[in-house]
């Protein structure tokens, strides 16, 4: 647990509690992912973030919605490459991913390009307390799988230090078995269409 978190981190804590409001009053089904996902589960800061990372069902439909909103609260909004949502004000930065659900989970973490697909029940419906507010996050499971296989997300990476220490601490917090584990690993598909 880190004692005071840096600047951009408390901007983000605060982001995620504003994605929970705007997103919940529209009626927009979000959950965290990412660095963040560790700290809710422990419901604490264990590390600095310099970002926050959501997946939205159905983002694409819901654009228009979600730039209004951040628009009107100051933010600036600009689509990425990926077609992914980017918001930023300061420091913090905030990137929605598209997700369709329909027999599983499919992220479309590289637009048209690539999708992750991972079984639906890894979507938390319910919503989590962390700090002083509540969120939506993936099960632990999600990010666990992802950390263990970077190129999920990019054929050129590696883990890294942070991801072994995040590896560990999901770890803990799965409490599973090796065989547990290795049983994650097999439950998520990756699509590359540029193959």
């Amino acid at each position: 647990m880190i004692l005071m978190p840096n600047k951009t981190t408390l901007q983000n804590i605060h982001a995620l509690g504003l994605v929970e409001e705007i997103t919940s009053n529209l009626g927009i089904q979000v959950y965290v992912w990412g660095g963040f996902t560790i700290d809710i589960y422990s419901n604490k800061i264990l590390r600095d973030h310099k970002d926050v990372d959501h997946l939205i069902v159905n983002l694409y439909d819901h654009i228009p919605k979600l730039k209004k909103q951040f628009v009107q609260r100051g933010w600036k909004t600009e689509i990425l490459r990926n077609g992914d949502l980017g918001i930023k004000k300061d420091k913090s930065n905030i990137q929605f991913g598209h997700l369709e659900i329909k027999k599983d989970a499919k992220w479309y973490h590289n637009g048209e390009k690539g999708t992750i697909i991972f079984p639906k029940d890894w979507l938390n419906p319910n919503s989590l307390q962390f700090l002083n507010f509540k969120v939506h996050a993936v099960y632990p499971e999600f990010q666990y799988v992802l950390k263990k296989n970077p190129k999920f997300m990019n054929p050129l990476w590696e883990i890294r230090e942070q991801d072994k220490k995040d590896i560990k601490q999901l770890e803990e917090i799965l409490k599973m078995n090796k065989d547990e584990l290795n049983l994650l690993l097999k439950q998520v598909r990756f699509i590359n269409y540029n193959n």
